[in-house]
């Protein structure tokens, strides 16, 4: 398979999941000041997803490069970055 196609499938994928969490918990709202929208939840409404006073770059550390399908979430717990993988 070309570049081309396997990013036009790619391309097709993360549309037809986009259009899937939309009909599920509507368009993304604005997120709050010093937040960010985060995932579609289960009770059908989005995660908003605050940074308290930066406190997330203390515990976690920066933010590290995703996985391959995979982009970073919150950080937990734990003081690890939530890798979330489609």
């Amino acid at each position: 398979m070309g570049k081309l196609q396997l990013l036009l499938v790619l391309f097709v994928f993360l549309l037809f999941q986009s259009v899937a969490e939309a009909s599920r918990c509507g368009f993304k709202p604005f997120p709050k000041m010093g937040c960010e929208i985060g995932r579609c939840m289960d009770d059908g409404e989005w995660e908003q997803v605050c940074d308290q006073y930066g406190s997330e770059s203390i515990t976690c550390g920066f933010k590290p490069f995703p996985k391959f399908g995979c982009r970073i979430g919150r950080c937990m717990d734990d003081g690890e970055w939530e890798q979330v993988c489609y």
